[in-house]
């Protein structure tokens, strides 16, 4: 009975709505790891038709289109924010949009389980100087359609590297070059670089 009365997690989507006093983006349905990338290659399967809707609701939402950057996160590891970013990033490119996915979780990258993001120049190392980010793009695999700027060598000062007003920099340059920046950012709970 206490746990009941103490637990405030959302049970029903409908929740959000009553609860938080935002509107409901979408509901994404829960899959399988080994069938992720296929269900989104497919443009009439459950998880594709979820993530279009998605998007389409950030667009509506957004005053009918999608903002030139979005940052996508989560409260905790294992929400399927990653899943996410590179979901919006491939239906954006899918719609003959110039888009990049920067992976902003230098902690715990989490986009390659998804598609092929192992470079290892990334995010870090243009925050810690490396101007050149335009080198770092490379292709999304097996997803296509857009580029991709890994997280890079691990560090253990990513608050203060988030922080340093480099990442700015590069998503106003980006976004001259872009029609999209999707940030997969950190989940927000715990950790000090989320809010960045």
């Amino acid at each position: 009975f206490l746990y009941d009365v103490t637990n405030q997690s959302l049970r029903d989507p409908r929740q959000v709505k009553t609860r938080l006093k935002l509107p409901l983006l979408a509901s994404i349905p829960r899959k399988s790891e080994d069938a992720i990338v296929d269900d989104l290659s497919h443009a009439f399967s459950e998880l594709y038709e979820s993530y279009f809707s998605l998007t389409s609701s950030i667009a509506f939402n957004a005053g009918g289109d999608v903002p030139a950057s979005i940052m996508v996160t989560s409260s905790r590891p294992g929400e399927g924010k990653s899943l996410s970013a590179v979901a919006v990033a491939y239906l954006l490119a899918r719609q003959n949009k110039r888009v990049l996915l920067v992976d902003c979780d230098l902690r715990n990258s989490g986009i390659g389980k998804y598609i092929n993001s192992n470079a290892p120049v990334g995010l870090s190392q243009y925050l810690l100087g490396n101007d050149d980010w335009r080198s770092m793009v490379q292709e999304s695999d097996p997803l296509d359609g857009f580029g991709v700027i890994s997280a890079g060598r691990r560090t253990h000062s990513v608050a203060e590297l988030l922080s340093n007003g480099r990442l700015q920099h590069l998503l106003n340059e980006a976004e001259a070059e872009y029609d999209h920046v999707v940030l997969d950012g950190p989940p927000v709970l715990g950790l000090a670089d989320a809010p960045m």
